[in-house]
């Protein structure tokens, strides 16, 4: 089963019905079905719990995000990882680690994003429609 590691705003675009909603939902329909392995790293879990809190009061915040935890793997990030990422060139610090734990694990095919797709990183950095029409 193919392992991809899901960033923040894939989770908010299906959390808020934005731009994206339909190829959000559709990723993690495969992740809950079990066709695909879905991790969420914490640094996008918190940016997900600190987005979501701030809509709808916190213990509603939990239920859902909850829901999520079922089906999704949370990955392990190391002080290693975290000063890789610290001293990457990417634009952001949830990007930074997303892209670090994805390069270096093993066992992850890609990053799942939708700001940006990036041809520096050594694992694919693809939009969930993009990754979507590879399946």
């Amino acid at each position: 089963m193919e392992k991809v590691l899901i960033g923040s705003d894939v989770i908010l675009d299906l959390l808020f019905s934005r731009e994206g909603v339909e190829d959000a939902a559709k990723l993690l329909s495969h992740c809950e079905n079990r066709r695909l392995q879905g991790c969420i790293s914490s640094v996008a879990l918190a940016a997900v719990c600190s987005e979501v809190s701030a809509a709808v009061p916190f213990p509603e915040a939990a239920e859902k995000i909850s829901q999520l935890l079922v089906f999704l793997e949370t990955m392990e990030c190391s002080r290693e990882d975290m000063v890789i990422a610290l001293n990457s060139e990417y634009p952001d610090f949830e990007t930074s680690v997303n892209c670090t734990l994805a390069e270096r694990c093993y066992s992850i095919t890609a990053y799942i994003t939708g700001r940006f797709a990036d041809q520096q990183s050594r694992k694919p950095v693809l939009s969930a429609k993009d990754f979507l029409l590879r399946l």
